[in-house]
């Protein structure tokens, strides 16, 4: 029993060893990891902040959140009418802001049909509150409040799916949401009506607008009632501080690609000087390597230079010795064919 015990502990190693050498080895297996960083900037339109990720290989990667829900979109094509790509098994493996699973997004494994591991494709989950949409490459969470605040103080909302069989990791850089977010749902006050005096039935009420500069696409201009000074001067002073929020936010983006480019050059430096003194230590290795070959050639010449003195001796009278057979070219004929020395 003891033989068999250890036979079967042994097979059991090599089944695991073998299992993770194949895992090791399988490139289905690596995580392909995509980035939409600060850079990318915010669209938004119709109360909604949106931003993509470039061409990946024939998709787009399109992040919408509103103040309700928040959506996933692979897409075919760039831009707002772009078309979803069709999928048979888009599996959501998690969601993540700044590292940590989402609790909404565990709420909704935990009440999904069938298992809790991970979204499956038109598998229901309770309320509604988790859509993995794969036929039209969509996928829906709603938001409450909490996970909204938690989604605008953040960083980076990450997105593990697997749309066929490699893993793909993409990740949104939030920077930025919360002002757009929050432009976006500034409304203008509302206007009071002002007693229409009996003369004047069916008064209109001519509305102007408060223009926002066209260099801010994110920014949009603001209606007010043409003879309310008070509304004009709010509508105004909005889109000052709108301006103002978007000003700091281009000019955080413009230093982050600053230092990321000064980064690149003095990396690059830094490997121009490794590879110079890489250079040099080769060429100095190479040189002490002569010096050395030539001091021993020099050593080997003077030791052959006093043994042929030593061994002309001996042979001018006749004899050999075995301590000269290594010189013994150098010797007289008479002298090679009588040597009994072993080589």
């Amino acid at each position: 029993m003891g033989k068999s015990f250890h036979l079967l502990t042994l097979f059991c190693l090599l089944f695991t060893w073998q299992a993770a050498v194949n895992a090791d080895t399988n490139p289905f297996n690596k995580v392909k990891q995509i980035d939409v960083e600060e850079d990318v900037v915010w669209q938004v339109r119709n109360g909604t902040a949106s931003k993509e990720s470039q061409n990946d290989k024939g998709s787009y990667y399109q992040l919408k959140i509103d103040t309700k829900s928040l959506r996933l979109r692979i897409a075919e094509d760039s831009g707002e009418g772009a078309v979803g790509k069709s999928f048979k098994n888009l599996v959501i493996e998690d969601l993540k802001l700044d590292g940590k699973r989402l609790p909404v997004f565990q709420w909704c494994l935990k009440n999904q049909t069938v298992q809790n591991r991970f979204l499956l494709q038109d598998l229901v989950v309770a309320q509604g509150i988790c859509v993995n949409n794969g036929s039209e490459g969509e996928f829906v969470v709603k938001l409450n409040k909490q996970t909204l605040d938690a989604l605008q103080k953040g960083r980076t909302l990450s997105f593990k799916i697997k749309p066929f069989r490699t893993v793909v990791e993409v990740n949104f850089a939030l920077d930025g949401l919360a002002d757009v977010l929050q432009l976006n749902t500034t409304k203008p006050e509302p206007v009071i009506a002002k007693a229409v005096a009996p003369q004047v039935p069916n008064a209109v009420v001519e509305t102007c607008v408060a223009p926002a500069p066209a260099a801010f696409k994110t920014i949009s201009d603001i209606p007010y009632p043409c003879n309310d000074e008070v509304s004009k001067q709010k509508a105004e002073n909005t889109i000052k501080a709108a301006v103002k929020t978007e000003k700091a936010r281009l000019a955080q983006v413009k230093a982050q690609r600053e230092r990321k480019r000064m980064a690149a050059i003095a990396a690059k430096k830094k490997a121009e000087q490794e590879r110079l003194q890489a250079e040099a230590a080769a060429l100095a290795e190479q040189q002490a390597i002569a010096e050395s070959q030539q001091k021993h050639k020099l050593v080997v010449d003077e030791l052959t230079k006093k043994m042929l003195g030593v061994c002309n001796k001996m042979w001018a009278r006749g004899k050999h010795r075995c301590y000269c057979e290594k010189y013994i070219e150098h010797a007289p004929v008479e002298i090679q064919n009588s040597s009994t020395c072993s080589n």
